[in-house]
């Protein structure tokens, strides 16, 4: 009912407004931040607005995981829809919250490695980072879940969500991340 889904009818009974909304995003912003209360324990918060941010737009979910700021931005949208500049945007909020670890997150169970993938590693390359002079190795850690060094995962919710999130935060903490030179998010934890 807060985000005007549903309406109250009485007697304990609701009903989806009309018009249906025109975006699930904020919705599923909420169902995240509630998976990671839920079933990781993480005080989480969604659909965050910074003042004074340099790159503007909003911070989907924002979230304390053992100690690491947490920042999962979220797409509803099928990865086709998905461009460079929504990546480019993610990439540049990372440089005004400086999170320990940053989640991009399709609602999908469509390869990304076809599209947002390419992204990216084009948007990376472009922000300076570098090994041996390429882009960075982007690395698969599970099925359509990668690891972007030094801190970002590209993740979907083939086959299941929470699984998905374990995969990616038991990788943030059993992997040494050193950060590669010209890296261009800062050091995590002193935004």
């Amino acid at each position: 009912m807060e985000l005007g889904l549903a309406e109250a009818l009485g007697d304990s009974q609701y009903r989806l407004c009309h018009p249906p909304p025109a975006s699930l995003g904020p919705t599923l912003e909420w169902f995240l931040a509630e998976v990671l209360r839920r079933e990781f324990s993480c005080p989480a918060l969604y659909g965050l607005r910074c003042r004074g941010s340099r790159y503007g737009g909003d911070y989907d979910v924002v979230a304390l995981l053992e100690g690491s700021l947490l920042y999962l931005e979220v797409k509803s949208s099928p990865p086709k829809n998905i461009e460079g500049d929504e990546v480019r945007a993610f990439l540049a909020r990372l440089k005004d919250l400086i999170p320990h670890l940053a989640l991009f997150f399709v609602d999908t169970e469509l390869r990304l490695k076809d599209r947002s993938f390419l992204f990216f590693e084009t948007e990376l390359f472009a922000l300076g980072l570098r090994e041996n002079g390429n882009s960075p190795r982007i690395q698969k850690i599970g099925d359509e879940i990668f690891f972007a060094p030094p801190r970002v995962y590209i993740l979907g919710s083939k086959r299941s969500i929470v699984k998905n999130l374990s995969i990616c935060f038991h990788h943030h903490f059993t992997h040494s991340h050193p950060f590669l030179a010209g890296e261009g998010f800062g050091e995590p934890g002193k935004g």
